[in-house]
């Protein structure tokens, strides 16, 4: 299992893309990296959004699996300042 990023926090889309296409780099590089699986995501956050714009590297997506982190609301999942907590009513 080869994942190419995991939550890259600033990166734009395009320069993502670009990262995605080490997805032909591990393909190609022998062994049986042929059929390991590959994980690619989103940009900010590994956020579903930008994981809708991104150009997959070819038709072949045998392998292959898009990854996103959902944190909404964030006030539940993250909040620093006392508010609602898991396991809380």
């Amino acid at each position: 299992l080869f994942e190419i990023l995991n939550e890259p926090e600033t990166m734009s889309v395009s320069t993502l893309v670009k990262f995605i296409q080490g997805y032909k780099t591990i393909r190609s590089s022998g062994g049986k990296n042929d059929k390991r699986i590959v994980v690619v995501s989103g940009s900010l956050y590994s956020d579903y959004e930008n994981l809708e714009k991104i150009t997959l590297p070819d038709n072949d997506h045998t392998y292959l699996i898009a990854n996103f982190h959902c944190y909404d609301p964030w006030s539940f999942v993250s909040d620093l300042t006392g508010g609602p907590r898991w396991g809380s009513d």
